[in-house]
């Protein structure tokens, strides 16, 4: 009975909007319904209810006492440059955890397979974490070198270090390091000496290529040595490292392809070839 009301509401909705396009004219009834269409955004109108509860979810989780569990989710978060704050992401992965949990009652699926859902849905915040740290540390690693690059010609042209500084994030490109540099001005700015600058920079970065550069950046400066053969320096020794790193990634490839050549590529054509011979033998038999 509420199949057969159901088509018979969605014939009635089509046959008047027929009859409208016929009576306004199409082109009216288009701009109409394109009009409709703009004032209701679903997408944004769900982004808005989802950070509202997330919002409601975090007032909640401040009173959750896991110092030691928020304490690393929050280095995570600042190494992953996410963007929320630890509250927020618990209740990110409580919205997820909820999510699975509605999904497996749907489904009516066993024990063993909701559970795997919910696992899946309280971590899938983690990996998408962990992935998005991977992205931020090939990004920083791939714009490093051509930024000491920069810096080093403007220290060779007889610019100091934070001038230098200054020149590279005023006429480069949005990446990493120019928001690294960035936030050490800005801390040199407020008081901060520059060596607790650059190693809340280094630290804030968490990565060892940069911490590395960050080390000798302040070797240079107490030692007095020379800052451009410094630079230079580091930045050929994190070229060095990057081609190493794809190096063992390319050798690590015959050994990745093994996985879908032994699951899906050679029983195809173990089928291919054995699969007629096989036929015959039975048809013999």
């Amino acid at each position: 009975m509420a199949l057969m009301v159901s088509i018979m509401l969605a014939g009635s909705f089509y046959f008047i909007l027929q009859f409208l396009r016929e009576k306004r004219g199409k082109s009216a009834f288009a701009d109409r319904l394109n009009g409709i269409r703009s004032a209701v955004d679903y997408k944004e109108t769900l982004t808005r209810v989802l950070l509202k509860t997330v919002r409601q979810l975090a007032i909640f989780n401040i009173q959750i006492k896991l110092p030691r569990y928020k304490k690393y989710l929050e280095e995570q978060l600042s190494l992953a440059k996410a963007g929320f704050s630890v509250n927020e992401f618990m209740g990110i992965k409580e919205l997820c955890l909820l999510a699975g949990l509605l999904l497996s009652f749907f489904i009516e699926a066993g024990v063993l397979f909701s559970f795997c859902v919910l696992a899946g849905g309280f971590f899938l915040p983690d990996l998408w974490l962990r992935e998005r740290r991977a992205v931020y540390e090939r990004e920083l690693c791939s714009s490093l070198p051509f930024a000491l690059d920069l810096i080093t010609v403007c220290v060779e042209a007889g610019l100091s270090y934070d001038a230098a500084i200054i020149k590279y994030t005023q006429n480069s490109n949005e990446n990493p390091v120019k928001k690294e540099f960035l936030q050490y001005l800005s801390d040199v700015k407020y008081g901060k000496t520059r060596k607790e600058a650059l190693n809340s920079m280094a630290s804030r970065a968490g990565v060892k290529e940069f911490s590395s550069f960050v080390s000798a950046i302040i070797q240079a400066i107490e030692l007095g040595t020379g800052m451009a053969k410094t630079l230079r320096a580091q930045a050929s020794g994190i070229r060095v490292v990057r081609s190493q790193k794809i190096e063992k990634l390319a050798l690590q490839a015959p050994v990745k392809l093994l996985i879908p050549l032994v699951l899906f590529i050679f029983p195809v054509i173990f089928i291919m070839l054995f699969g007629p011979l096989l036929l015959r033998l039975l048809a013999m038999f």
